[in-house]
């Protein structure tokens, strides 16, 4: 792919997105791509579980996940604030 070429919007759907391996390994990725600019500009990222809980109570566990979890290291608040919305 060119660095020039836009990539399509895109939605991404976990199942059991409340859970561990969405915790460790799924979001911290996800991120890392978003900071990459691997990701498109338009994206979400939709977290479906048995386990109900709101888009802030969520954002909260997955940042949690990405602080420790993240190859590129803990991100700065603003950076994290940009990638924040897209998960719902």
């Amino acid at each position: 792919m060119n660095p020039t070429d836009q990539l399509d919007p895109t939605i991404l759907i976990i199942f059991w997105g409340a859970g561990d391996l969405t915790w460790r390994k799924l979001v911290p990725a996800l991120f890392d791509l978003s900071r990459d600019r691997s990701l498109p500009d338009k994206f979400a990222i939709i977290a479906v579980d048995r386990i109900k809980r709101g888009d802030a109570a969520l954002r909260r566990r997955l940042h949690d996940g990405v602080m420790q979890f993240s190859r590129l290291g803990k991100p700065k608040e603003a950076v994290w604030s940009q990638f924040a919305p897209h998960l719902r």
